[in-house]
């Protein structure tokens, strides 16, 4: 098991180094351990182009079970593309209910921006687990107003 854990360890450690994701599966799956996928793709972590948007919330179903001081787990995002500079959009330290909705107005983060990604985190030394489930991104189109007078296009009518 040290082995196992020790390359584990070594392929998140490589993942995060190269800044692409990495998934694991667990319970018996001949993916526990972070084996090599079986002709499946490894998913990654799509780059939303949020320029268009003047408002953006998320919006989730979790369960999070905590065992100790060291587990958590976070939803995050990131502005330029990158799976490094990140920043929290909540942290959960403690046992959630089940299922707790979490909803968060991240349009003063993300809104306008093109390279927005949105991730979800789990560290868990002595753990439970965390259950994630029915993941909605939703927001406000922008509408083009190309004369600036506050109206938008679609709504203007010209009369002579």
């Amino acid at each position: 098991m040290d082995f196992a854990l020790s390359e584990l360890s070594q392929q998140v450690m490589a993942a995060r180094g190269a800044e692409r994701p990495v998934y694991i599966r667990g319970g018996g799956t001949k993916n526990f351990y972070g084996e090599p996928f079986d002709g499946e793709a490894i998913p990654d972590i799509a780059v939303l182009d949020l320029s268009g948007y003047t408002s953006v919330v998320i919006r989730f179903e979790h369960y999070y079970n905590d065992y100790s001081t060291n587990d958590f787990c976070g939803v995050w995002y990131s502005t330029d593309g990158t799976l490094t500079n990140y920043e929290w959009i909540a942290v959960w330290t403690a046992d959630t209910a089940n299922a707790a909705v979490f909803v968060s107005n991240i349009s003063a983060r993300v809104a306008g921006r093109s390279q927005v990604r949105i991730g979800w985190y789990y560290e868990g030394l002595y753990d439970y687990y965390w259950c994630v489930d029915d993941i909605t991104v939703s927001g406000v189109v922008a509408l083009a107003d190309a004369d600036g007078d506050g109206i938008p296009n679609d709504w203007e009518t010209q009369h002579f």
